[in-house]
């Protein structure tokens, strides 16, 4: 009976054991607890604490060297203040402006360079910045746009002030006029150095200048040619002149600068200013010949003014020409009709002295429709002024048509003063 039992167990256990390898890795072993210790925490926040403390600190620099955007910073300030100005110089000078309008580019130029400038003196005088390769690198940016500004600048100034002074001698030698402030020779000889200086040192600038050229050839050919025939014109009209005031008078028998001496006068001082002056002749020779003809001239009518002789030979000829006024020739005579005449009273004072009827007979005054409107006879009156002045004047009697064939009665009509007349020659 216990054999049995004991067989019998270990056939159980026999099969229990091959089970188990089997079908033992279907099922899960229990995790093992994580257990941590106080030791190991601290040693975790050690490890942490000492990581943070050796990572670097923050550049405040880009990774080309430039310093970071930061506005409140000097450093940034002045290093933006020279790369934005730089680059507008830089701009402009690479621009079209800088060939279409050079004078304004050049001013814009000049004015972000100097900006640029005051950015550059603050970084170069920081040691942390002046081995920066970006400071080196705008140093060199802006001597090369400096250098190339100032120079072309000065180039251009130099051709401005060339062709403003060769345009005020065209202004000189066209309207006379002479610039105070130009600070030039105003002379052929000035003119001609001027040219030559242009073409020294601005040799391509004066060729391609087609205004520059325009005026040279022309002032050259002035000094060449037409101003000698200035000289020649002026020459002609004195001598027109001479001959004239020499002259005889057929019916007064003087010579005619007796009485408009200072007409004469006034007319060569006229052609003395159209002499070419001698800053504009190489030749002075037919000028300085011409200038004594005329003052000869003009001395000699001088001295005729200022010895009272003109005014004594205008008087005489006054005189003359008073003298040798007459009433015009009688036409027909009747008392009535002249006495007519000399019953108009004015009130201001003049009186009627003769009255001499130059009409043969009435004439009739019609109208655009050939109708009468009245019929005149025409009078030739000398009148006397309340001062005693005599004077030859006109007058008309007129009758009115009334219709029918008929006239009205006559009526005195004085015209007015022709000219002044001796009083002894009234009734001669």
């Amino acid at each position: 009976m216990n054999t049995f039992k004991l067989i019998t167990t270990l056939a159980l256990l026999t099969l229990c054991s091959y089970s188990f390898g089997q079908f033992g890795g279907l099922i899960k072993k229990p995790k093992k607890p994580n257990i941590t210790t106080t030791k190991n925490k601290s040693s975790k926040k050690t490890t942490t604490s000492n990581s943070s403390q050796s990572s670097p600190v923050e550049s405040n620099r880009n990774k080309d060297g430039t310093p970071k955007y930061n506005p409140d910073d000097a450093t940034y300030k002045a290093y933006s203040k020279a790369r934005e100005n730089i680059k507008f110089a830089k701009s402009i000078m690479e621009g079209i402006e800088w060939k279409q309008n050079r004078e304004k580019a050049q001013k814009d130029a000049a004015k972000y360079l100097a900006k640029a400038k005051e950015g550059l003196d603050i970084l170069n005088q920081q040691p942390s910045e002046q081995n920066q390769n970006y400071l080196k690198e705008f140093n060199e940016t802006y001597t090369t746009l400096n250098t190339t500004c100032s120079s072309e600048t000065a180039a251009f100034n130099k051709r401005e002030t060339f062709e403003k002074n060769i345009k005020s001698y065209e202004s000189w030698i066209r309207y006379g006029n002479k610039s105070e402030d130009a600070g030039i020779d105003f002379s052929y000889q000035g003119f001609y150095k001027e040219i030559e200086n242009y073409k020294k040192e601005l040799p391509e600038a004066f060729d391609k200048s087609s205004n520059v050229q325009a005026i040279f050839k022309n002032l050259d050919d002035y000094f060449k040619n037409r101003v000698y025939k200035e000289v020649t014109k002026a020459e002609e009209e004195a001598d027109i002149i001479i001959e004239a005031m020499y002259k005889k008078q057929l019916w007064e028998g003087h010579e005619n600068y007796k009485i408009e001496a200072a007409s004469y006068l006034k007319r060569f001082n006229q052609i003395l200013t159209r002499i070419p002056s001698k800053d504009k002749l190489q030749d002075e020779t037919t000028a300085i010949a011409l200038r004594n003809k005329i003052t000869k001239e003009t001395s000699m009518l001088k001295e005729f003014i200022d010895s009272g002789q003109l005014e004594a030979a205008i008087k005489q000829r006054q005189q003359e020409r008073i003298d040798a006024v007459r009433l015009n020739p009688k036409g027909m005579s009747n008392s009535t009709y002249e006495k007519m005449a000399l019953d108009r009273t004015f009130s201001d004072g003049k009186q009627i002295l003769r009255a001499v009827i130059v009409s043969s007979d009435w004439q009739v005054v019609k109208n655009a429709l050939d109708l009468p409107k009245h019929k005149s006879l025409w009078y030739s009156i000398a009148v006397k002024d309340k001062d005693g002045v005599c004077y030859k004047a006109s007058g008309e009697l007129r009758k009115d048509y009334e219709g029918g064939g008929k006239y009205g009665a006559p009526k005195f009509l004085f015209s007015e003063i022709d000219t002044e007349m001796n009083c002894k020659n009234i009734h001669k």
